[in-house]
């Protein structure tokens, strides 16, 4: 009766662990996510010269001009999504035009909420980050 006592409490123990280190990292994933899309471009940049410093072990020189190619090249990439977001959004329209054509008047009603909030996310986050 004592061994399976002490496996049990070594079950929990382990299964507690594992219950934390999930949280943690839902927690850290969150937080990182959250702040790509708060803070935009240097938030990306800030997680790919960090990655790269590590993975590439870049020296100060090499830091700073990989840095600049970096954010050179997120620049090119929001100019080709500024250029591309009239064809993006008529995609998305017709998208929602023919979901709508399967929902009931109040599923559309709320498609369209939805829709709204995103955008109005989008249109905040571009102000914002200057896209």
């Amino acid at each position: 009766m004592k061994k399976w006592r002490l496996w049990c409490g070594i079950s929990l123990v382990f299964l507690a662990g594992v219950g934390v280190g999930a949280a943690g990292t839902g927690l850290y994933v969150r937080h990182a996510v959250q702040s790509i899309v708060e803070e935009g471009p240097p938030a990306m940049t800030r997680l790919v010269m960090k990655k790269l410093t590590r993975e590439l072990e870049l020296s100060g020189a090499q830091q700073a001009e990989v840095g600049q190619i970096v954010r050179e090249t997120q620049a090119q990439l929001q100019e080709l999504r500024r250029r591309n977001r009239p064809e993006t959004s008529r995609i998305i329209a017709a998208g929602m035009a023919r979901m709508k054509a399967d929902l009931s008047p109040a599923q559309g009603a709320k498609l369209d909420a939805l829709y709204e909030k995103l955008t109005a996310r989008w249109s905040v986050r571009d102000n914002t980050t200057g896209r």
